[in-house]
This record gives structure tokens, C-alpha cells and sequence, in this order.
């Protein structure tokens, strides 16, 4: 005789965060990001608008691009002028990580040196992204593809990285 084994119904003693951790932590942290974004957005983030200007063109221009400098803010390549804006920094990116980066578990300490060296290393990854960017519009590419498309595959892959690496 072939019997159907029955599922057991969940403990009605506990509350749904017990039955479902890894859905409420995770929508803890994303409404973390959320916030930490757009509290992001409430600084001019001068100084790292520059670094990355600066990189940007000192970069360029070594590779050959004859990039030129306009403002603080601001360069030319190809008789188009480019304004380094927040997003241009990643900024945002960096501040909504935070919240998925947090191990709760880990010592102040461990979590600060964490974000480090990721801090260092998502800086040189934006300012790659960026560079390849520039040079693809250099030689042809559309600025859509160059940049923005460009820019949305780095968002992926630092999401990808965030969501291997899980801290919740």
C-alpha cells in the first residue's frame, strides 16, 4: 500500500519571524538601503566627486584619451562635457551596501574593517567601470552603451557580489 506522507503545519506558537527569517531580515536590510540611499543623497559628497574626477582624467589621459578638464566636476572627451555626479561615485551604492554588508553578529571592529576594504576596492571598481566606459565612447560607442548600459551592469555585479557574500 502507497501512503501520502503528510507535511506538518508550522508550530502556531511562534511569530512569522521565527518562521521566515532569512524574508525579514532581508526586507529589514532592504529598507535600510532604501533609506541609507536617499539619506545619501543629501550630501554633495565634494570630495569624492573629485578623487574620482581626478582619477578619471589622470587615467585617461595616461591611456591616450584626449580628455580635458573643465571644472572640479567636469571634463570633455569628444566635444562632450561630463559632470561627475553622485551616481558618478557610487555614492549610493556604497551607502545602501552598508546594510547588506553588516554582519550583526560581528564585533564593531570586524564589521568597520569589512566595510574598509570593500570601500577601497568598490572605488576601484567604479573608477574601471568608468574608464572602460569612457574609452568604448572614445572609439565610437554610443554614450548609452558606453555609460549608462555600462553603469547597470556594475550595479548588477555589485549586487550579484552582495548576494553571494550574505551577512543576513
Amino acid at each position: 500500500m502507497i501512503t501520502a506522507a503528510r507535511s506538518q503545519p508550522w508550530p502556531r506558537g511562534r511569530d512569522r519571524s521565527q518562521r521566515f527569517p532569512l524574508r525579514a531580515e532581508f526586507a529589514w536590510r532592504a529598507l535600510l538601503a532604501a533609506g541609507l540611499v536617499l539619506l545619501c543623497y543629501r550630501f554633495q559628497w565634494t570630495f569624492l566627486r573629485l578623487a574620482t574626477t581626478e582619477s578619471i582624467f589622470r587615467l585617461s589621459n595616461a591611456l591616450g584619451l584626449d580628455m580635458q578638464r573643465v571644472a572640479w566636476d567636469t571634463v570633455q572627451l569628444n566635444s562632450t562635457q561630463i559632470r561627475f555626479t553622485i551616481a558618478c561615485t557610487f555614492a549610493d551604492v556604497w551607502c545602501g551596501s552598508i546594510a547588506f554588508l553588516w554582519a550583526r553578529h560581528a564585533a564593531i571592529t570586524q564589521n568597520l574593517a569589512k566595510l574598509a576594504g570593500y570601500t577601497a576596492g568598490l572605488f576601484l571598481f567604479n573608477i574601471f567601470r568608468l574608464e572602460l566606459g569612457f574609452v568604448f565612447y572614445a572609439h565610437g560607442v554610443s554614450w548609452i552603451w558606453a555609460h549608462e548600459a555600462m553603469g547597470g551592469l556594475a550595479y548588477f555585479v555589485v549586487w550579484l557580489w552582495l548576494w553571494r557574500r550574505r551577512s543576513w
